[in-house]
């Protein structure tokens, strides 16, 4: 399991004392209870749940929505403000499901992420190269961070670009000798930085997106 370091403040160190390490369970920042939507439902159960002994949060982590470390009152106006007043959005991971990068003392002990929809929009002639174009519902990484077409766990393409900058599409270029290369019917992932074929050691909400296996003939069709 993925752990977070404590945080460490001066106070602690003063006192040989950090805060307990937690598990970084995936989660949508501002969602306390866990429908996978944030909206007014949301500082509702967190003011119930504060202040009238309402349900306890089974993930503490996604209900703070101003990513200061704690559940209190200030993340349910931040919500609001948010909702109604045109102000700031939670923070990261917001609005697509991921792990917090910031380390704190809230838990997230279960949160259920909504499947995210892939598919392989098209697979088509250009010039001498083909191109497989992909999209899904969580946003693919920056190409800063090395996205790759994998197909049966070997890499075919890491040359990559988001059309119009939409980070929910993705395209790959390949060679004719790559696509010719590549074993029809197999499963078709993008991950990060080097194929694995097993794919049970990558996090699925980080570094990895699982597509249909492939079918070459739908190659210009």
């Amino acid at each position: 399991m993925v752990r977070r370091p404590g945080r460490c403040t001066l106070q602690a160190l003063v006192v040989l004392a950090c805060a307990p390490l937690l598990p970084a369970a995936p989660f949508i920042r501002g969602d306390l209870n866990g429908d996978a939507t944030v909206d007014l439902s949301d500082p509702i159960a967190t003011l119930l749940h504060l202040f009238q002994g309402g349900t306890a949060p089974t993930c503490r982590d996604a209900g703070d929505s101003n990513d200061d470390g704690q559940l209190d009152i200030a993340d349910a106006l931040y919500t609001l403000n948010f909702l109604f007043t045109g102000g700031p959005a939670p923070g990261f991971p917001f609005p697509y499901c991921d792990e917090d990068p910031s380390a704190d003392t809230l838990d997230c002990a279960e949160y259920v992420c909504p499947p995210a929809q892939n598919e392989i929009v098209s697979i088509r002639s250009v010039g001498d190269g083909i191109e497989i174009e992909l999209s899904t519902t969580r946003p693919f990484p920056a190409r800063a961070l090395y996205p790759i077409l994998c197909i049966g766990g070997v890499l075919s393409s890491s040359l990559s670009r988001h059309p119009d900058g939409e980070a929910t599409t993705i395209i790959f270029t390949l060679t004719r000798e790559e696509f010719d290369g590549a074993m029809d019917g197999a499963l078709v992932t993008v991950q990060y930085g080097a194929c694995s074929e097993d794919l049970t050691d990558l996090r699925p909400y980080w570094g990895l997106w699982i597509f249909e296996p492939l079918d070459k003939g739908i190659l210009d069709a």
